[in-house]
């Protein structure tokens, strides 16, 4: 998968700039790391990141490789 390409297809098919699109995702991970619940810690603590908080391309990324047939 080209992450690239599935944030420009998704910035197309809302009527948005990619940039939007990062700031969403972005938000939404956010919004995740907040919670308390134990999935939830759990989930992220799971997911790869080179940095404090996965970027969305990370997030991505993890998502294709560990839930393709939902992308």
């Amino acid at each position: 998968m080209d992450v690239k390409k599935v944030l420009e297809m998704t910035a197309a098919q809302s009527g948005v700039t990619v940039a939007e699109v990062r700031r969403e995702i972005a938000a939404a991970i956010d919004a995740g790391m907040r919670s308390t619940s134990p999935e939830a810690v759990l989930f992220w603590k799971s997911v790869p990141r080179s940095g404090e908080k996965p970027t969305p391309e990370e997030l991505l990324d993890f998502f294709e490789k560990n839930y393709p047939a939902d992308l």
